[in-house]
């Protein structure tokens, strides 16, 4: 499995297929310090190998002491030296093996390893779901019956929910079939801190509900979510002008915000993804693309 250890620290750190690296709260790999960017770097399993790409990040990513090119994939072999936006931010790769399923307490606390393919929660003694591999995806098995799972699936079980972690199976490539979640039908569940810096979005389709990983444009979508639930812009349309103020960006900015909102559901797999923000060319205005929201605070 992909695991990498901070130098400082001696910390070891399991990598999920799609790591991000950031000061951001929802980072996998979290560097709180000025240097470091919100999303600075994400480090992922392609089904061969792990790489490294730089997110546009303001102080640059390292391998092995040099500076890699922006929103370029880098592969990293065992014993990389990465350094994130200071040469003295050093982790470095201990196992480059493939990612194996496995999943952890929504709550925090307790993770669970599959053996091979076969991932029982929430303990292998007592397992409630048997979970495995079915050719190139992922089946969850409860009380007889057999159902599709997904990447960030949360599973709901007695003893509390669990977040999946399922990496794709090698050399495959996902097919718009009619599986997996699609927008026009599944809920998006917004929860937001008191403060409003931390928002975390789930998807929900009745059938399956997946957690989205924070990212900056979560704010923009619950901006969006926000104006279309109650009802202060019609139809939920904001001009753009107006969204920018809002926001505290600028148009570039706001498009930039657009296409890594579309761009995170498609790698996810929602059918639809697309649509999650509207535009009208004409009048300059967007929108959210769905009307099944709903906000919560955490």
């Amino acid at each position: 499995m992909g695991l990498v250890r901070c130098v400082a620290s001696a910390h070891e750190l399991r990598l999920d297929a799609r790591t991000l690296v950031g000061r951001r709260e929802g980072c996998r790999i979290r560097i709180d310090a000025t240097y470091v960017s919100r999303e600075h770097a994400r480090i992922g399993w392609n089904g061969i190998a792990w790489l490294v790409r730089d997110l546009g990040s303001r102080n640059g990513t390292f391998v092995n002491g040099r500076i890699i090119e922006s929103g370029r994939d880098v592969p990293l072999d065992p014993g990389a030296e990465l350094a994130f936006g200071d040469l003295d931010e050093r982790w470095i790769i201990v196992d480059l093996g493939p990612p194996p399923p496995w999943a952890s307490r929504v709550d925090g606390g307790a993770v669970l390893q599959a053996t091979g393919d076969a991932l029982l929660l929430p303990s292998a003694k007592d397992p409630e779901v048997h979970i495995r591999r079915d050719g190139a995806r992922w089946s969850v098995f409860r009380d007889g019956v057999q159902r599709r799972v997904i990447d960030q699936e949360i599973l709901t079980l007695a003893g509390g929910e669990w977040l999946l972690h399922l990496p794709e199976a090698m050399d495959v490539t996902a097919e718009m079939d009619g599986s997996g979640l699609y927008l026009a039908r599944s809920v998006l569940d917004f929860r937001v801190s008191r403060d409003e810096e931390f928002v975390e979005i789930r998807l929900d389709d009745g059938d399956h509900k997946i957690l989205i990983p924070p990212r900056s444009h979560h704010y923009l979508l619950l901006t969006l979510a926000r104006a279309r639930l109650h009802g202060d812009a019609p139809g939920g349309w904001l001009e753009r002008e107006r969204l920018c103020r809002m926001l505290g960006i600028d148009t570039n900015k706001l498009n930039v915000e657009v296409h890594r909102a579309r761009n995170q559901l498609l790698e996810l797999g929602v059918h639809g993804a697309i649509k999650v923000v509207e535009r009208d060319r004409k009048t300059k205005r967007v929108r959210l693309g769905t009307e099944l929201i709903r906000i919560q605070s955490l």
